[in-house]
This record gives C-alpha cells, sequence and structure tokens, in this order.
C-alpha cells in the first residue's frame, strides 16, 4: 500500500511539471509576437498629365481681306498648323468642331434663305507642313476630317462627342498635324445666287484631344 502511494505522489508531479512546462511555453510565444519590425518606401508624390493643343495661326478667313466679294463659284483654302504640347499621349483621335457659328439669312421675295446653308466646309489633316496659302499641302496621302458638309450642318457640332474625328492620335509633345480647310460657294440658280447677296456667316474652328 504504501509503495502505491508514492507512485501516485510521483505521477501527480509530473503532471504539474508538465502543465508548468506548458504554461511557460504559452508565455514565450505571446512575449515573441509581441516584437515587430517594418520597412518604408516614403517620399511618394503624384502629379497628373497634361495635355494641350495650340497654334499660333489667327483668322484665316477675313471678311474684309481675303473673302470679302465671295460669290458663287468661289473657293478659298487656308492651312494652320496644330500643335500637340502634352506630357501624356492622347486617349483618342484629334477632334474638329464649331463654336458660335452665325449666319445672315436673306429676307428678298421672303425666301429667308441662310447663308450658311450654301457654304461647304471641307477640313484635311496632314504630316506635311504648309503655309497659311496651303503652299505645300500635299495633293495626296492626306485625311479628309470634315467632307463637304454645308456650314449650317458643320455649325451644330458644337462639342468633342458631335465633332468630327482625324486620324491624328497624339502619343509625344510637339507632334504637329497641318490642316487645310476649304471653303466652297457653289453656284446653285441665279434666283437663289441673288438672294444670298450682302450676307454674312461666321464661325470658330476648334481642334480638342481628350485622354
Amino acid at each position: 500500500m504504501h509503495h502505491r502511494h508514492g507512485r501516485k505522489r510521483r505521477d501527480n508531479r509530473l503532471v504539474v511539471t508538465a502543465a508548468l512546462v506548458l504554461s511557460a511555453a504559452v508565455i514565450w510565444q505571446s512575449s515573441y509576437s509581441a516584437f515587430a519590425v517594418t520597412t518604408q518606401n516614403s517620399g511618394n508624390t503624384w502629379i497628373t498629365g497634361q495635355m494641350a493643343l495650340g497654334t499660333t495661326a489667327s483668322a484665316l478667313f477675313d471678311s474684309t481681306t481675303n473673302t470679302i466679294g465671295m460669290r458663287p463659284g468661289f473657293t478659298l483654302d487656308r492651312c494652320l498648323t496644330v500643335t500637340y504640347t502634352g506630357t501624356i499621349g492622347a486617349g483618342a483621335p484629334v477632334r474638329v468642331y464649331a463654336t458660335g457659328m452665325s449666319t445672315d439669312t436673306s429676307s428678298v421675295a421672303n425666301n429667308s434663305r441662310k447663308l450658311s446653308d450654301y457654304l461647304m466646309v471641307t477640313v484635311d489633316e496632314s504630316t506635311v507642313a504648309a503655309t497659311a496659302a496651303c503652299v505645300g499641302f500635299p495633293g495626296a496621302g492626306y485625311t479628309t476630317v470634315v467632307n463637304g458638309v454645308t456650314m449650317t450642318t458643320f455649325g451644330a457640332k458644337t462639342t468633342y462627342a458631335l465633332g468630327y474625328p482625324g486620324s491624328w492620335q497624339p502619343a509625344v509633345t510637339n507632334e504637329t498635324r497641318t490642316y487645310r480647310i476649304r471653303i466652297a460657294f457653289p453656284s446653285t440658280s441665279n434666283a437663289v445666287d441673288t438672294d444670298l447677296m450682302g450676307l454674312n456667316a461666321s464661325t470658330t474652328f476648334t481642334w480638342e484631344v481628350q485622354s
């Protein structure tokens, strides 16, 4: 009987000892998890890219000089260079549209004819440089952006979404394109042509690009 009690006490001590070891292990693990280290990559900044189009040309068509006396059968070409000076590439082609188109309306014989209904607009795009009078503009290999629409139709395109896209989608800064704007006043009939005498029409040609 005495030996059995002694064995039992030794068993209890073993159990207690094992429990103490387990407890110590838990405490050590908890203490170890409190250590932490980090590394950083600091000084990060962001700046948005820029997109810009520009031209140095003044009004290409001036009723006091080069378009004075327009008559049926009259066609006039004028060219300008558009330069992209953005810092990021464009996400869509450059488009051309009208801003602030206005036109006189004839009241001769109560016909109410608008000059803008009889002026035809064509816009061509080229990579070749040309003078304001279009000297140097190529006879082939260009892209027609606006293909012979009336000034009234062109004047209704007043936003980028409504504008006429060309083939130019700028990728780097200082890219340029030359645009030839052709205004034609085709003859219709003597009666109509007479109604249109002395009228004025005007518009602004706007080029826009978006990302």
